[in-house]
C-alpha cells in the first residue's frame, strides 16, 4: 500500500484505476493517412510531380489547379495527363503501395472543370459589375433630382411676401 493510502486511513477507500488504452478509431486512422500521387503523363509514359496530399479531393484541386497554370506543359497539353494515386502514408511514415495505382481524374476532365469554374466567376463578376452600375446609376439620378428641387429653408429674395 502506498503512502498516500495509508494517510487517508479507512474512512476513504481509494481503488486502483486501470486505464486500458484503446487502439484509435479507424475513421481517425483514415484522418491520419495521407495519399501519395502522382501525374502520369500519356505521351511520355511517365509519373511525373510527385505529391502527397491530405485527401482525393484536395489532390484533385491540386492538378486543376497545375492546369489551370498558364504557360505550363500540363496547361498546354492537358489531355495528356491523368492524376493517379499511387498509396498511402501514415504518420508514422509506414507506406502502403496499391497493388494497382487507382485514377482520380483526367486532364481533360479536370480542364473542363476549371473552365466550368472560370464561367461561374465570370458571371459573377459581370453580374456583380451590373449590379455596381445600377446602384451607381441611381445615386447619380438622386443627387440630380436633388440638387433640381428648391430648397424650402432659403431665405426668401428681399421684398418678396408669402
Amino acid at each position: 500500500m502506498s503512502d498516500f493510502k495509508s494517510k487517508l486511513g479507512e474512512k476513504f477507500k481509494v481503488e486502483e484505476v486501470t486505464q486500458e488504452v484503446e487502439p484509435l478509431s479507424s475513421s481517425f486512422q483514415r484522418f491520419l493517412r495521407k495519399g501519395i500521387y502522382a501525374i502520369w503523363d500519356k505521351k511520355a509514359c511517365i509519373f511525373c510531380s510527385h505529391f502527397i496530399c491530405n485527401n482525393d479531393i484536395a489532390a484533385q484541386r491540386a492538378f486543376i489547379d497545375c492546369i489551370a497554370a498558364e504557360n505550363s506543359t500540363i496547361h498546354n497539353y492537358y489531355q495528356d495527363f491523368q492524376l493517379f494515386k499511387l498509396g498511402d502514408v501514415d504518420e508514422r511514415g509506414h507506406l502502403q503501395a496499391f497493388d494497382d495505382e487507382l485514377m482520380l481524374i483526367d486532364g481533360l476532365v479536370a480542364w473542363e472543370t476549371w473552365q466550368t469554374d472560370l464561367r461561374i466567376k465570370q458571371m459573377s463578376a459581370d453580374k456583380l459589375g451590373r449590379k455596381l452600375k445600377m446602384l451607381h446609376d441611381n445615386e447619380v439620378r438622386k443627387s440630380k433630382a436633388k440638387a433640381q428641387t428648391p430648397n424650402p429653408n432659403a431665405e426668401m429674395p428681399s421684398g418678396a411676401t408669402s
